[in-house]
């Protein structure tokens, strides 16, 4: 049992002593554990901050948009924190000057055709797999859903698979759909309702937040249900190598 708060890694384990006069214990090697899953770990990974929120967002597996700005592949951080790494000229002349909802939605919708290669969350081509529900997201975006991050359902592919595949071969990949995306209040409230409907309920997990702070979840550590248990896990994306 690692006696070192909620970071994955730098853990002090000590599973049996085998000389008790000058061997540590957990306890005085380091300070209580503390447990992972607690909603301020849960907001940390989704805002991409902290040991844990870093490691969330590192881009080692292939998603179909997972190229967050934030992403240390995008080079070292300067001295005035995370940015877009490209020039003011370079901004305007693939965004110009959108003025409306309606501007950005197109600015979206442009890059999840390929036609524009990057957004502010995302400087990064689509991969290939995004094709699969292309016409899903374009859909969104009309709405004024603007997409960020996505990928689509993948059931035991092959891990050498041209699309799919990641890690050492004959491997099986999963993945778990899933969208990350800004969307009205307005709209938030007619979708939270039907989220929480019996149709839905225990199928689909959400997380959701707005500019001031406020936090619903499908999870029963917070949120819309306010019971005192621990987080749960939710993988989107993992892999079985034999």
């Amino acid at each position: 049992q690692s006696s070192i708060g909620s970071d994955p890694h730098n853990r002090v384990i000590v599973s049996s002593a085998s000389n008790h006069a000058y061997e540590t214990n957990p306890e005085g090697a380091g300070l209580p554990a503390e447990p992972i899953n607690t909603r301020a770990n849960t907001l940390a990974i989704s805002e991409g901050e902290g040991v844990l929120g870093r490691e969330a967002t590192w881009d080692d597996f292939p998603n179909g948009r997972w190229g967050d700005a934030r992403s240390p592949a995008y080079g070292e951080i300067d001295g005035y924190g995370v940015s877009l790494h490209m020039s003011v000229t370079q901004a305007v002349r693939l965004w110009g000057h959108p003025k409306s909802s309606e501007d950005i939605s197109t600015l979206f919708i442009k890059h999840i055709r390929g036609e524009l290669s990057a957004i502010p969350w995302s400087e990064e081509g689509l991969s290939p797999e995004t094709n699969i529900i292309q016409e899903q997201l374009i859909e969104l975006n009309t709405r004024g859903w603007w997409t960020v991050a996505s990928q689509p359902a993948v059931n035991g592919v092959p891990s050498r698979d041209a699309t799919f595949g990641w890690g050492p071969s004959h491997g099986f990949v999963f993945q778990k759909a899933f969208v990350e995306l800004f969307l009205p209040a307005a709209d938030w409230k007619v979708l939270s309702e039907r989220l929480t409907g019996p149709e839905v309920e225990g199928t689909v997990c959400f997380y959701a937040c707005n500019g001031n702070g406020d936090f619903a979840t499908s999870d029963d550590s917070g949120g819309l249900v306010r019971t005192a248990v621990p987080a749960s896990t939710n993988a989107v994306t993992w892999g079985v190598f034999p």
